[in-house]
């Protein structure tokens, strides 16, 4: 039985830094015998065995879903940084760190006022704006 004071090996998942266990973070802010708690985790290892340890022990609330694996073409951010390192940084050389950091950052604020260039990501990941 999963228990935010029992000893089984669920009370030993911790959040973060932080010190609580995964059943004493979520306790208050979702009690039991209400609905499934719908969680949205990568495929790291440690979220999976975490999910499959709450499982286990009784979470049958807890319904993960799992993001595709590595799957750049649906993540529009990554559209940012190919357009930064493939179209205004394509062939540059820096001199040293800043100016390399200068150039990210200014390629990067240009795109911020291209909201044509910007919807074309969202378009190609198939995301509705």
């Amino acid at each position: 039985m999963l228990s935010s004071r029992g000893m089984d090996p669920a009370s030993k998942l911790r959040i973060g830094t932080s010190g609580y266990s995964f059943p004493d973070w979520v306790g208050p802010f979702y009690p039991p015998g209400t609905r499934r708690l719908i969680v949205i985790l990568d495929r790291w290892n440690v979220h999976r065995k975490a999910v499959r340890v709450l499982q286990e022990h009784g979470a049958n609330w807890l319904q993960p879903e799992w993001l595709p694996p590595y799957a750049p073409d649906l993540n529009p951010a990554e559209q940012v940084w190919n357009h930064v390192k493939y179209a205004d940084l394509a062939n540059f050389i820096p001199d040293d760190l800043a100016d390399l950091d200068h150039a990210v950052r200014s390629s990067m604020a240009r795109q911020r006022d291209q909201t044509s260039l910007i919807r074309s990501y969202f378009h190609l990941a198939g995301l509705e704006l």
